[in-house]
């Protein structure tokens, strides 16, 4: 009699690549290049979650997260996620946004002009 047994190891996520903090320009698209990548086996997957922790949509050629047009409700601490059949770990940023809206630049710019002309 022959008994044959395989054992399949699966090894718990590891970060290879963590986010840092990052600080972006109201109502312009974020450059900062935002990289999370894991080791384990099975490979892990990667998610991206906004603070209130609903999915973030990722860009398919990076698979990073991507911020057209920056606003205020984007400031926040935002989750990388990797999860495979053995565990998953996260890691955090903090996204800041800096800078006046546009339709605040508009009212200065406006100001400035109304007061250049009462001269």
């Amino acid at each position: 009699m022959f008994i044959s047994c395989s054992l399949t190891l699966s090894v718990p996520p590891t970060f290879s690549s963590q986010p840092t903090d990052v600080m972006g320009v109201l109502g312009s698209r974020l450059t900062a290049t935002l990289t999370c990548s894991a080791e384990g086996d099975p490979t892990p997957t990667i998610s991206w979650l906004r603070p209130d922790l609903t999915p973030l949509p990722i860009d398919p050629d990076t698979n990073a997260p991507q911020f057209e047009e920056l606003t205020r409700e984007d400031e926040g601490t935002y989750t990388c996620l990797a999860v495979n059949s053995a565990g998953e770990i996260r890691t955090q940023f903090v996204l800041t946004v800096e800078g006046k809206s546009l339709q605040n630049q508009i009212e200065l710019c406006q100001t400035d002009i109304s007061i250049m002309l009462k001269i």
